[in-house]
């Protein structure tokens, strides 16, 4: 019998509920601004240039940045919070000689952010406390016609995210009630703890050589390989004796990037063209950990797969106190799922359910930035305009694997969407001999737009309540202490 469009809403949600229970949303700790470049393929790999190792340097950089990411209200108190900071020294060390030139550029920094939606009215809330290690060190020689350099990057991350779950879902088919959702609560119980640990490790190679007399070749490359091992801790409680008590699932797995950027300069052109390609994979394993003595739930949980590959090329073009660059890409995109819940409890049977995904598409991407610097004695003022924009189309295709004779209807849905967002910056420099003093404010404007008419719905369809969202900014102040 056909389906109303009601029956495949409710399986839409029904589906993708089993994901959510599933498989928890991976994504890598990290500055939420640079998780938001990511989704415009932004790849760029930053490394010493010939001309930088023609001015002798021998400087201490120290530098704080403080990343306001959200502020939410109601017309009484903060909903959600979210904000991040990073410490971080510097040291630059550069020695142009009459044959050779050096340098060195070595960084160590520490980063921490919390995000707190526990005052919010959502079915989920919790405390995200995030904490990272990171260092870089680059070294580069030249022979004043071609350059070699080599670089490392490396992150260790921690994240602890105890969770609330405030209400389960529940749906208007009774055997759905029954056979699924009224399992959930005493499965998994109400409070949770979500943990990461997860290490980056990132090689970089780069090099500068002449084509002819007038135009330079620049080739780097780098891999950053992302180590995840998430693990999920909650209380069983459901009407299984042998499942009961602490259980734990792990997500482990890898991302895996490989970026190559080329770049031609010529002192004869005033625009510099580059063009990157990029490759990112994604593979993830989950599974449930169970004493010995336990065979009636299931080891493994499933798996998930993708990839985004792509390419961006632009140019950009500094004139005097004007500076513009202009950047177009392409991407394609692809994921597979396999999972499923553990065991939920028991009528008359052990109940489990499972869903098969998959995701498919591809995105284009526009960025344009356009800056200008003022001087007024030893001050230096820069005012910077950014803007970015994606248009993702992809496709869902998904089929839930369910017990007890539910009838299932396949997923087969369009997912496309408009994903925008402006950059205003002003930064400010006052130099003096030994030392200089900076500060630059950034504010970040995203807009996000679904274009599709699709039924599946990632939001409940309700009126929005009256809040007041805030955030976007980041502040960075920094000292730098020239040593010679």
């Amino acid at each position: 019998m056909p389906y109303s469009r009601q029956k495949r809403k409710e399986f839409f949600s029904f589906l993708f509920l089993l994901i959510i229970v599933s498989f928890p949303v991976v994504i890598p700790g990290q500055d939420v601004f640079q998780l938001i470049r990511f989704q415009f393929g932004a790849t760029d790999i930053d490394h010493f240039t010939k001309n930088e190792l023609l001015e002798s340097q021998n400087s201490l950089i120290l530098s704080l940045d403080y990343n306001d990411y959200i502020r939410q209200y109601d017309s009484h108190r903060k909903l959600i919070s979210g904000a991040g900071s990073l410490n971080q020294v510097n040291y630059i060390y550069i020695r142009p000689g009459s044959r050779w030139q050096y340098g060195l550029d070595f960084s160590l920094g520490h980063a921490k952010s919390e995000f707190n939606n526990q005052e919010s009215v959502t079915s989920l809330t919790g405390i995200n406390n995030y904490s990272s290690h990171q260092g870089a060190l680059s070294v580069a020689v030249s022979d004043g016609i071609a350059l070699w350099g080599i670089g490392f990057k490396f992150q260790s991350i921690d994240n602890n995210i105890p969770l609330q779950i405030n209400s389960f879902p529940v749906s208007n088919n009774p055997a759905i009630n029954q056979y699924f959702l009224d399992y959930l609560e005493p499965c998994f119980g109400t409070n949770l703890v979500f943990e990461e640990d997860i290490k980056l490790l990132q090689p970089i190679l780069f090099s500068s050589f002449p084509l002819n007399k007038s135009i330079f070749f620049t080739l780097s490359f780098s891999q950053s390989r992302y180590s995840l091992f998430q693990q999920l801790k909650y209380t069983n409680n459901s009407n299984i004796l042998q499942l009961t008590g602490s259980r734990k699932i792990n997500i482990e797995g890898t991302i895996i990037t490989n970026s190559a950027k080329l770049t031609l300069k010529s002192n004869n052109w005033h625009f510099t063209p580059h063009l990157i390609v990029h490759d990112s994979r994604l593979n993830l394993d989950l599974k449930n950990l169970l004493p010995l003595d336990i065979t009636l739930d299931l080891p493994d949980l499933g798996w998930l797969a993708g990839t985004r590959k792509g390419f961006d090329i632009g140019y950009s073009s500094a004139n005097g106190e004007f500076a513009y660059q202009i950047n177009f890409g392409l991407m394609t995109i692809a994921a597979d799922a396999d999972v499923s819940t553990p065991v939920l409890g028991r009528e008359l049977l052990p109940i489990a359910h499972g869903v098969i995904a998959e995701l498919k598409g591809q995105a284009n991407t526009q960025h344009f930035n356009l800056s200008k610097t003022w001087q007024h004695s030893n001050i230096f003022i820069t005012g910077s305009l950014d803007y970015s924009h994606a248009y993702y189309d992809l496709s869902v295709n998904g089929d839930a694997i369910i017990e007890f004779g539910f009838a299932s209807v396949p997923v087969n849905a369009p997912l496309q969407y408009h994903f925008q967002i402006g950059e205003l910056s002003i930064q400010t420099v006052y130099r003096l001999k030994q030392c200089s003093i900076g500060y630059r404010f950034r504010q970040y404007l995203p807009y996000f737009n679904r274009v599709d008419s699709s039924e599946l719905k990632f939001r409940p369809e309700k009126p929005a309540p009256d809040l007041k969202t805030r955030g976007g900014g980041q502040h960075h102040i920094y000292l730098t202490i020239n040593l010679d």
